[in-house]
């Protein structure tokens, strides 16, 4: 595999619950310019829904000018967000590339019902505060766990906690963006077989890296940068 797979359009990738552009850094260095992280906009009130506050961050996206190709996907939360996004852009993205993520509500566990209730009755500043434990089961199945571990806790730092508040809410209420038509935009998924945080759906994946955990893009860097350069460069040419 070439050390650079230089993205053949432009790809918006987002990142996670909890994260900014630095969890995506490993495939911005490999995978060219042509790959944007937008930041993140504050949300209005801490229950805004998801499909909601898609409609206000379609707003501030750089589309190709010339209205030519472009991808869209994300990491966990972030391919959640690029789902309903897909639902509303026009001209809609060539694919969409789900990075330990989901398509609907099914996929996210029981379990993060338990961070949704603290959100709620926490204060914001505390729930970022215990939201740093959580660093090490994110990482779990990959050789560099501790160094991302430690990458995600700087990040968890660096987030409003209003934001991190809003999110939480936001992805475990989220159910989906709708009916998968059609119409809707080619999906691309790769998922770790031991992620404890979204749901492998083994028959909704193209790819599952067996050992992974949840932040496989950090983990397990080289296959995830392949996977989103060969997703996004078999839509060249079709729209």
């Amino acid at each position: 595999m070439p050390e650079d797979l230089h993205l053949p359009m432009r790809t918006f990738l987002l990142p996670g619950i909890a994260s900014d552009a630095e969890l995506l850094e490993p495939q911005a260095k490999r995978l060219g310019p042509g790959l944007v992280v937008p930041p993140w906009i504050e949300p209005e009130g801490k229950h805004e829904a998801l499909a909601h506050y898609a409609g206000r961050f379609a707003e501030g996206l750089e589309l190709p000018a010339d209205g030519g190709p472009y991808a869209l996907g994300g990491v966990s939360f972030g391919g959640m967000l690029s789902l309903e996004l897909a639902r509303i852009l026009d001209p809609q993205p060539a694919c969409v590339v789900l990075i330990s993520s989901a398509r609907s509500g099914d996929a996210i566990p029981r379990s993060l019902w338990y961070w949704e209730k603290m959100a709620a009755i926490l204060d914001p500043w505390w729930m970022k505060e215990l939201s740093r434990g959580i660093a090490q089961p994110l990482t779990w199945g990959g050789g560099e766990a501790a160094a991302s571990a430690e990458r995600f806790r700087a990040m968890v730092g660096r987030l409003s906690p209003a934001f991190f508040q809003w999110s939480v809410e936001a992805c475990v209420s989220w159910e989906g963006p709708g009916p998968l038509t059609e119409f809707f935009p080619p999906i691309a998924q790769i998922h770790g077989s031991d992620d404890a945080v979204v749901r492998c759906v083994p028959e909704q994946c193209d790819e599952v890296v067996e050992g992974a955990g949840h932040l496989m893009n950090l983990t397990h860097e080289r296959t995830v940068n392949r996977f989103v350069f060969e997703a996004v460069n078999r839509r060249i040419g079709r729209r």
